[in-house]
């Protein structure tokens, strides 16, 4: 029974050796396919292959109804501040008594709606497996400068590259290799953390 665990744990790993590599050959292929002449392509540091979870940022009715909250929001606060310094100059212009009179508060009602609706999508919303996948750190030598990747990889079954996630920051190439030395030692970014400053979606 022991022998058997044993050759089991060794398939396993060598099977999730075999698919590391497979995800790191086709990230390589990926990035040096789409490279324009004169560019190089260096890569850093490759996270370990894991389940990828569904966000809800990426659901279609939870988009919907931010869309809409967004520019009703954004239609609320012109309107606050309109109302706001109508007031001060009605105040000025005919006294306090009549600003108060005809002071016209914006209705926050539609906002409010939408924000509760928003709210019970984000406390239901149970995430789920959308692939398996990588966080891979390069950096990328152009004709306009340097620049330091942040990419989230996601692969099918077939691990073939479904989508992509993109981040990038301009690196001084003085400081190229203490980057390298830096971003090696540093620790793995969680692939399911919601980084909402580090990744954008710029592939399906």
């Amino acid at each position: 029974m022991k022998k058997i665990l044993y050759l089991l744990s060794i398939m396993f790993f060598l099977s999730c050796s075999n698919n590391q590599k497979k995800a790191e050959h086709e990230i390589c292929k990926s990035i040096k396919s789409q490279m324009p002449e004169g560019w190089t392509y260096t890569p850093i540091k490759f996270s370990k292959l894991a389940d990828v979870l569904s966000n809800i940022n990426e659901d279609e009715k939870y988009k919907e109804l931010k869309e809409k909250y967004d520019k009703i929001e954004y239609q609320y606060l012109y309107d606050s501040i309109s109302s706001a310094e109508n007031y001060k100059v009605d105040s000025i212009t005919y006294g306090k008594d009549f600003a108060d009179k005809i002071k016209i508060k914006p209705s926050s009602y539609e906002r409010d709606l939408l924000a509760r609706k928003i709210n019970d999508l984000e406390v239901k919303y149970t995430p789920y497996k959308i692939g398996t996948g990588i966080i891979h750190t390069y950096i990328c030598k152009t004709n306009f400068g340097d620049s330091l990747y942040f990419s989230k990889y996601v692969f099918d079954d077939d691990f073939k590259i479904k989508k992509i996630y993109n981040n990038s920051i301009s690196i001084d190439s003085d400081s190229v290799n203490n980057i390298i030395d830096e971003v090696r030692k540093s620790e793995d970014f969680d692939i399911n953390k919601d980084h909402d400053y580090l990744w954008y979606y710029v592939n399906n």
